[in-house]
This record gives C-alpha cells, sequence and structure tokens, in this order.
C-alpha cells in the first residue's frame, strides 16, 4: 500500500510505518514527544530574545545609574565650591569689619585725646 504524502523521502516513509506498525499509544507517544519539542525550541527561542531585551534594559539603566552618579559627584563639588567661596567671602568681611572696628577705636582714641 503507498501512503499519499508527497514530501516525505522513502526512509521517511519506512520510519512512519515502523512507527504505525508499533501500535497507537506508541505513535500518540511520539506525537506527544515533537509536539513538546516544537514547543520548546519555539519557546527557546522567545526566551532567548526576552533574555537579550532584559539584558539590554538593565545596560540601558546601569548606565543611568552610573550617569546620575557622575552628576551627583559633581553636584557635590559645586556645593563644596560655593559653601567653600561663600565662606572666604564671609572670612573677608569678618575680617574687614575687624579692621574696621580697631580703626574707629583708634579714632575715638585719638578724638578724645584732643578733646583733653
Amino acid at each position: 500500500m503507498k501512503l499519499p504524502i508527497i514530501s516525505l523521502s522513502d526512509n521517511e516513509i519506512e520510519l512512519v510505518k515502523a512507527v504505525l506498525d508499533m501500535g497507537g499509544s506508541i505513535t500518540i507517544a511520539i506525537l506527544i514527544i515533537i509536539a513538546l519539542a516544537l514547543i520548546a525550541w519555539k519557546l527557546s527561542a522567545h526566551l532567548v530574545k526576552f533574555s537579550g531585551d532584559l539584558v539590554m534594559v538593565m545596560q540601558n539603566q546601569a548606565d543611568a545609574l552610573a550617569g546620575q552618579a557622575t552628576a551627583m559627584g559633581e553636584m557635590k563639588d559645586a556645593l563644596n565650591l560655593y559653601v567653600l567661596k561663600d565662606n572666604d567671602e564671609h572670612r573677608e568681611i569678618l575680617l574687614g569689619l575687624s579692621v574696621m572696628a580697631r580703626e574707629m577705636k583708634d579714632l575715638t582714641q585719638v578724638i578724645s585725646e584732643l578733646k583733653q
């Protein structure tokens, strides 16, 4: 009896005949195994794509965190510079006030000596 399967070679047709001769439950088991293998193959392709996308997303997140860390370091340096600059200006103002206070004290002494 010739099977009406056109796309199979003679060896493949002999394999199908051998499987069919083994019985219905073996044929069903082989079909289930083949179906599971196809599902696993398709699923693995999707998992590989998903894994690649996940790695890319995680790389982008790591780059963003590195950029944030750099920006925060620069902000810390800018704040330190601002605070130190502000302290220097305050120190100069305080020195100027102490010089003015000393000059005023000297001036009041000179004026009080002139009045006497």
